[in-house]
């Protein structure tokens, strides 16, 4: 459960439902970073990229640097 126009680690909560997690404390969270919310489903130990598009005033668009962010089971996700 994250926030749709933030950071990737910023108000994001692995959320599993398991021993009293409760759904609508993540949606909390992520509400309190912006008005659209995104939940997706999990995949456990995928890779992570991040690769973002700028569009210029003429139209134009700029390809930022991919960065590629490497996790762990300790630390599944970026938070």
């Amino acid at each position: 459960v994250k926030p749709c126009n933030e950071d990737n680690s910023m108000g994001v909560t692995l959320f599993t439902g398991r021993d009293g997690q409760s759904l609508d404390e993540a949606l909390e969270t992520a509400f309190g970073f912006d008005s659209e919310v995104l939940c997706e489903r999990y995949v456990e130990l995928g890779r992570e990229v991040r690769c973002a598009v700028l569009e210029k005033a003429d139209g134009s668009l700029e390809l930022l640097p991919c960065l590629e962010y490497f996790l762990s089971a300790e630390n599944p996700i970026r938070a």
